[in-house]
Formats: C-alpha cells, sequence, structure tokens
C-alpha cells in the first residue's frame, strides 16, 4: 500500500509527461505549416508566367513632329486721324478699300479677308502757347484692321507688300499654321504612346520583369504654332523680302500604366 505522500509523486510524473507529449506534437505541426507555406511560396515565386498582383510600370511618352506650316494668317490696315472725325474715317474707308481691290487681284477669295476691328476715338493734344500756357487740340483718329489668311506661307509676303503698296500703313503681325493640324497631331500622338511603350520595355528589362497589358492611357499636353511679330512683319512688307515661315512644331506627351508580369 503506498503512502500519500508517494501517490502525489506519481501523479506529479505523469502530469509532466503528458505536457511534454503536447508540446511535442505542437511543435511538429508548427514546422509542417511552415514547410507546406514556404513550398507554396517557393513554387509562386518561381512559376513561369506568375503575374505580380499590383505591380505596375508608369511611364510618360512624348510625340514631336516637326513640319513646314502651310497657311499664314495676315493682319494688316490703315489708321488715319484728323480735326473732322468724318474726313478721318472717309480716309481710313479708302485705304481699306484699295487694300481689298489689291489682295483680290492676287486671288485671294473674299471669304479669306474679314474685319477685325474698327475703331474711331477722340484724341487730345496739349499744345504750348507762344505766350505761355498750353491750349488743348483735339483730333479724330481712326483705324480699320483685316485679318487675311491664305494657303501658302510663302505667299504672306505677297499679302504684306501688296498691302503696304495699297495704302495699309498698319501691320498686326503674321501667324503661321498648318491647314490640317488635327493630321499633324495624330503623328505626334503616336510618336508619344511609341516612345512610351520603349520607356516601360527599357525599365521592364532592367528590373527582370515583362511588360503585361495596358491599364490606362492619358493624353497630358498638346502643341501650337509659332507666330511672327509686329516690329518683324513691317520690315518683310517695307524691304519686300520674302518670309520666311521655317518649321513648326506638334508635341504631344501621354501617360500610361502597365501591368507587371514576372
Amino acid at each position: 500500500m503506498q503512502t500519500p505522500a508517494a501517490a502525489t509523486t506519481g501523479n506529479d510524473k505523469s502530469l509532466r509527461n503528458a505536457g511534454q507529449h503536447r508540446r511535442g506534437l505542437m511543435t511538429l505541426l508548427f514546422l509542417l505549416i511552415l514547410t507546406v507555406a514556404g513550398g507554396a511560396l517557393a513554387q509562386s515565386a518561381t512559376e513561369p508566367g506568375a503575374r505580380w498582383e499590383g505591380g505596375e510600370i508608369v511611364v510618360t511618352g512624348e510625340g514631336l513632329v516637326y513640319g513646314e506650316p502651310d497657311r499664314a494668317t495676315v493682319q494688316v490696315g490703315a489708321n488715319s486721324e484728323d480735326e473732322d472725325v468724318r474726313e478721318a474715317v472717309a480716309q481710313v474707308d479708302e485705304a481699306v478699300r484699295r487694300i481689298i481691290d489689291a489682295l483680290a487681284e492676287l486671288g485671294i477669295a473674299e471669304r479669306n479677308i474679314k474685319t477685325i476691328s474698327y475703331n474711331v476715338w477722340r484724341q487730345d493734344r496739349y499744345e504750348p502757347l507762344p505766350q505761355g500756357g498750353e491750349e488743348r487740340r483735339s483730333v479724330f483718329r481712326a483705324e480699320h484692321m483685316l485679318s487675311v489668311t491664305v494657303d501658302g506661307a510663302q505667299r504672306a509676303g505677297e499679302v504684306l507688300a501688296a498691302s503696304v503698296d495699297a495704302g495699309a500703313n498698319a501691320v498686326g503681325g503674321i501667324r503661321f499654321e498648318f491647314a490640317d493640324p488635327a493630321r499633324v497631331a495624330a503623328q505626334a500622338r503616336d510618336a508619344a504612346v511609341q516612345d512610351a511603350v520603349a520607356r516601360a520595355q527599357q525599365l521592364a528589362a532592367a528590373a527582370g520583369v515583362a511588360v503585361g497589358d495596358v491599364l490606362i492611357i492619358e493624353e497630358l499636353a498638346g502643341g501650337s504654332p509659332t507666330a511672327v511679330g509686329l516690329q518683324r512683319a513691317v520690315a518683310f512688307a517695307s524691304d519686300a523680302a520674302p518670309v520666311s515661315p521655317g518649321e513648326l512644331s506638334v508635341r504631344v506627351s501621354v501617360r500610361m500604366r502597365f501591368a507587371i508580369d514576372q
């Protein structure tokens, strides 16, 4: 027959053995979970064609297209002043009629000639008197400006020369442009997309991944023709020199987002 002390010692030993057994089972189960998870991760990382969900390549491409302008718009007109407002207006009207006639002789259609401004105003001048003081003298100024559009940028020089010869004494400038700007913009847009695709492929190759599907294409900016200023335009006309339109450019930028394929 066991004593109470001996029975207690035996129970404690049995409890310790059971606890160690449970801890061992949990350790084996934990190691098994790690092994399965590690194998799955390794398979996902090395499986050919696996897609990295959420990965993206974002690039900006630029397309720049140059071309010779094939249309010009010239601003010409006449201004006059007189103490009699009717006389000032009559002088300007006569000069503009001569300008329009001269443009018609160049074969420019009436629809391509339009008035863009017609102004009449009083201007006060103060002139010194011999006995001292000043005398106010009022004159009236009249101005009539035309916008003339011609196909063929080189014809801008003809318009300037003919207008000045006919009596034009005001030149607002020249604007060169493309007759079909949408066509040139489309070329620049194609170039911008090609540039963006090339940039994405270069970045992907450097990172050891592949370019996936296009997610977003966004157009950022476009371009516009250049213009000739007033002083240069007057010099062309007075010297009867040919106008040089040079080249125009259209610039388009796009932003593209691509998915990443591993």
